[in-house]
């Protein structure tokens, strides 16, 4: 006959063998790794790569008040063109104009007919609370061609993964095929509606020789956001003024009622 003290005492098993269970669990699933945080009074003598920070810091990059994550190499190469990969590709963070950002550095170059590639995709997001990011700069830097080679950065930033069907928020171009035809630096403002607290980007980095003679080369991307605090909308301001003009006039007429 199955008593209450049987009924307690298989009880206290099950209860024994879940809380083993979990705590195998625990024991089994891997420790999250700390972020990378660029520490600009004391910075590493060499960058890290894209790679070790996935492999290590559980791809997560902090700069300042910007967090970078979720990261995508995709390199492509046509006629022996090297185009550099994840574990190729070096950042750093920077401050540029009073704005926290990235400097990406990897070795894109060709000659003749060849083309170097390399797609690029990360999320970035303002840490502090209440913050918003508004704009974006993309510049290039140790850029070179010649004979009809170019050298380009086009950008695409997103309200979300570009791979899910996100929406396009802005993009950029920067570009440098001589020093009289060249494009530098590029800044966009945000669509209202796009002021959002992350944001993702997509770089696709192109060095291509075009004809049998050209060649270029591109070594540095730097890129900076804009935040600004959330401010609530004149709209909003004025019920929120309304609610406490309401409260106090039920404070006052509590008072009265107390008096008499």
């Amino acid at each position: 006959m199955f008593t209450r003290k049987d009924c307690a005492s298989t009880y206290r098993n099950v209860c024994a063998l879940f809380a083993v269970a979990a705590l195998m669990a625990l024991i089994a699933a891997p420790a999250q790794a700390a972020p990378y945080v660029w520490d600009f009074g004391n910075p590493p003598a060499v960058a890290p790569t894209i790679q070790n920070i996935i492999d290590n810091y559980d791809g997560t990059f902090i700069v300042g008040d910007k967090q970078f994550t979720n990261w995508r190499v995709q390199p492509n190469q046509v006629g022996g063109a090297v185009a550099p990969d994840a574990a190729g590709t070096s950042i750093a963070g920077v401050i540029r104009s009073g704005e926290y950002g990235l400097k990406i550095t990897a070795g894109w170059v060709v000659t003749g007919s060849q083309i170097s590639d390399t797609t690029i995709v990360y999320k970035v997001t303002a840490l502090a609370e209440g913050v918003k990011i508004h704009d974006n700069t993309l510049e290039i830097s140790n850029a070179g061609a010649a004979n009809g080679g170019i050298a380009s950065v086009s950008e695409y930033v997103y309200d979300g993964d570009p791979d899910l069907g996100a929406n396009l928020i802005q993009q950029e171009y920067v570009y440098h095929v001589s020093p009289a035809n060249q494009l530098l630096s590029d800044h966009q403002e945000f669509p209202e509606q796009y002021i959002l607290s992350s944001v993702w980007v997509q770089k696709d980095i192109a060095v291509s020789g075009v004809t049998p003679t050209g060649n270029a080369h591109l070594s540095v991307i730097y890129q900076t956001f804009s935040q600004t605090v959330n401010v609530p909308e004149p709209a909003t301001l004025l019920l929120l003024g309304l609610g406490g003009t309401t409260l106090a006039g039920a404070g006052l007429r509590r008072k009265r009622m107390a008096k008499a």
